[in-house]
């Protein structure tokens, strides 16, 4: 059962995130942790996408995952990325949002091609950081589909996977190289993100913490 699955990782996976090397680690590493943190959550795949308005990558985007490789040539050899419903989705909007909602008549044939490959089911969340990046953090998996309850038992540690990874990669595609990620969770975002794991409103951790809602609210995307 979820919550039984929620309890006996909560514990541990907050420990286990918050305990991420904020240095001397390459992005590996830090793409590692993160994707140990999603298959706590029954997810098998982690993928961020980068796009950053100011790099020294001139290609102006980047991808990490563990996508099966087959499924990454298939993508980039049929141009999926232009009729990706979720990447079309995330350009849109900031809201998270379940990959069942995009499952339409419009892009059926699309969902039996990434099927095909182990890639049925996800949840995803893009963020427009303060100097106009924009990244989207998406976890899938083959079989069940992300239904409704689950999201409700699992929505204070999608989000903070999501803020963790997406703050991480801006980071590190900033740096332009496989040089070192650091500091990039301040100490108050973190202490932020550990009250909005265990459930506080942003007028509850406000109130805790003795912040503006404003500023909570520009803390953890939501």
């Amino acid at each position: 059962m979820i919550v039984t699955a929620i309890d006996q990782a909560k514990s541990s996976w907050i420990s286990d995130i918050l305990t991420i090397p904020l240095s001397g680690v390459n992005k590996d590493g830090v793409y590692n942790s993160l994707l140990k943190a999603a298959h706590a959550l029954d997810f098998e795949y982690l993928a961020i996408g980068v796009k950053a308005t100011a790099s020294l990558d001139k290609t102006g985007v980047r991808f990490y995952n563990n996508y099966p490789q087959d499924w990454l040539y298939h993508y980039e050899e049929l141009d999926f990325m232009r009729r990706d419903p979720v990447v079309q989705r995330g350009l849109q909007s900031c809201a998270p949002f379940s990959w069942k909602d995009l499952k339409t008549a419009k892009y059926r044939d699309f969902w039996c091609e990434s099927a095909a490959f182990g890639i049925s089911c996800g949840w995803s969340h893009s963020h427009i950081g303060s100097k106009y990046d924009r990244s989207m953090i998406s976890i899938a998996r083959n079989g069940a589909e992300v239904e409704k309850r689950e999201l409700k038992e699992k929505k204070h540690f999608l989000l903070w996977l999501s803020q963790i990874s997406q703050t991480a990669f801006v980071e590190a595609f900033h740096l332009g190289t496989e040089e070192e990620i650091s500091g990039f969770l301040t100490d108050r975002e973190v202490e932020v993100l550990s009250w909005t794991v265990e459930g506080k409103t942003n007028q509850e951790v406000a109130e805790i913490l003795k912040i503006s809602v404003q500023v909570r609210s520009l803390q953890v995307s939501l």
